[in-house]
């Protein structure tokens, strides 16, 4: 064992330490916004759940978002733009910050981006139009991949 403890030469405990009573560090009240995941993985979660139940209430009455068109765009739709879409926005906002050794999202932009989600959700719920559709893709990809949404180094 080397003089730190850890077992291996050269390499420092890598347990996190919680801050101190008097540490200037203080965790956030609301932590839902501090990292990338925490609002989009509880998101791909909740509405695995709804689009469930809704799904199977759309499929019993015959009633769905999208008269003109089969009930099985709508479901199709929020499949790959509403769950997988969460679910891909949480592994990319967790996933890339480790890779670059980078700050990931937090705060006001991650808001944005959870609030452009949700949007997308309920337009197309409430949309008597397809083109919505393209719209809600389009918008959620285009700010998630966007670079000037990362913070500064």
């Amino acid at each position: 064992m080397d003089a730190e403890g850890s077992g291996v030469s050269g390499l420092k405990n890598s347990m996190a330490i919680p801050p101190s009573q008097d540490s200037p560090i203080k965790p956030p009240a609301f932590a839902l916004f501090a990292y990338g995941f925490r609002p989009f993985f509880l998101a791909a979660g909740a509405y695995a759940l709804l689009g469930l139940i809704a799904w199977l209430w759309m499929y019993m009455t015959g009633v769905h978002p999208l008269p003109s068109q089969p009930a099985q765009f709508w479901h199709g739709h929020e499949m790959l733009y509403g769950f997988i879409g969460a679910a891909i926005a949480g592994f990319l906002l967790t996933a890339v910050p480790s890779w670059t050794s980078a700050r990931g999202f937090a705060g006001r932009p991650l808001i944005l981006l959870a609030a452009l989600w949700l949007i997308g959700r309920l337009a197309f719920a409430a949309a008597a139009v397809g083109a919505i559709a393209s719209v809600d893709a389009a918008s959620f990809y285009a700010q998630l991949s966007k670079p000037s949404w990362a913070p500064p180094a």
